[in-house]
């Protein structure tokens, strides 16, 4: 899939779902991505970084565990949504039509 095609469906950015923007970028992922920040400052400042920056903090090896579980929760978070969304079950961002739930 071409990276112009990877929009995100579950916030209002209209922006590309990249993995940047599902880290440390995507609105609708931010509570979720809020609860672990004080995980990671308590092992390594990371408060005034954002979007690549980031990223490349989180991948140290002191961090891992965390960023494993806050990709685990994050996705299943926006599995949940796009789910939702596809079945009618909330107005969720212009998922269109029929379209299959990306996993």
């Amino acid at each position: 899939m071409d990276i112009e095609d990877r929009k995100c469906y579950i916030c209002d950015k209209q922006a590309v779902e990249t993995e940047e923007h599902f880290l440390t970028d995507c609105p609708a992922l931010k509570a979720t991505r809020d609860r672990y920040m004080e995980q990671f400052k308590a092992i390594r400042d990371v408060s005034s970084l954002v979007g690549i920056e980031l990223m490349k903090q989180l991948f140290y090896p002191d961090l891992l565990k965390i960023t494993a579980r806050i990709v685990q929760d994050m996705y299943e978070e926006r599995h949940l949504l796009l789910y939702k969304a596809n079945n009618k079950q909330t107005s969720y961002r212009q998922w269109p039509k029929n379209a299959p739930i990306p996993y």
